[in-house]
Formats: structure tokens, sequence, C-alpha cells
């Protein structure tokens, strides 16, 4: 999928896929899944991220802590799986331009592993638009679920899908 120009692009569509402002959400998954698991954020697992923080009906339903196993999780919300392979797919040109624009500024590395290493002092706690600190809050979350839900054959097996 090539993605469109700034001048082509709905505005809307511009500003929910700003590859900085996406960019910043997978450094928040990466950090956060650092943290918890003393590694970086598989590159497979990236590509989960925005698929399930950008839309509203995922970010909703994702669990209020860690504490939550994403088996748990995905058993209360199978819904979230209809036609899911298609959804993370509809957002990898997304995940990798924001990828792309943050190690061009040095935001995110790619480690000699292939993981995604978050780089950099930590981005502000508190942005004007509540939305936009919710993303990245979930973000935040997400990694600590991914980091604690076992490993990527395990994980994709939960979501029904092949990396």
């Amino acid at each position: 999928m090539k993605l469109k120009t700034w001048t082509e692009r709905p505005i809307v569509a511009a500003n929910l896929t700003n590859p900085a402002f996406c960019c910043e959400i997978i450094k928040e998954c990466a950090k956060a899944f650092k943290a918890e698991s003393n590694n970086n954020l598989p590159f497979s697992y990236a590509m989960l991220v925005l698929p399930f923080i950008l839309p509203a009906n995922f970010r909703s339903r994702m669990p209020r802590s860690k504490a939550t196993s994403m088996h748990a999780w995905l058993n209360d919300n199978e819904s979230l799986k209809i036609d899911l392979s298609n959804h993370i797919k509809s957002f990898n040109a997304f995940s990798k331009e924001s990828i792309m624009f943050g190690i061009v500024y040095n935001s995110i590395r790619i480690d000699e592993s292939g993981h995604i290493e978050a780089l950099g002092k930590k981005a502000k706690s508190s942005l004007p638009n509540e939305e936009t600190n919710e993303c990245l809050t979930k973000a935040g979350l997400f990694g600590r679920i991914l980091a604690n839900a076992g490993d990527q054959y395990t994980i994709f097996s939960m979501l029904g899908i092949k990396p």
C-alpha cells in the first residue's frame, strides 16, 4: 500500500495518522514493554500498536490495568478479532511510516535483533487533548500487556493471525 501525499490525505486521516504522533504511540508502547520485560519491543508487535490504540472502539475496550491478561481480555472481547488481520494490514503502512520517522528523528531505533528501542527523553506527560493523552496512556498499557502475554507465537495465536 502506497501512502498518499499529505495534500491528498483527508484532514482527519492526516491528523490521526500523523507520523510524529504515531511514532510517540509506538515509542510509549516500546518503553512500557522494556520496563516490564527488560527487552526491546519485537518489530512484529510494533505492527499491532496503532491498530489497537488509534481506533476508539479498540482503545476503549482495553483492560484498565496490566493485571488483566491478554488472554482474558481477548476472551471478553471476542468481537475485536473479527477481520482483525485486515484491520492490522490497513495500518501497516502508517506503522512503517511512523517507525521510519522515529528512526530519522532519533526517537526510536531498531536494535541488532530487529526490535524497537525507545530513545531520548520522555515525551510531554500531558498534552492539551484528552484523546491524545488517552492514546499514549493506552499504548503504555498495551506494551505492559504484551510483555506479560508470552512469546510472539502465543500472542499471534491468541489474536488468530499469523505474523
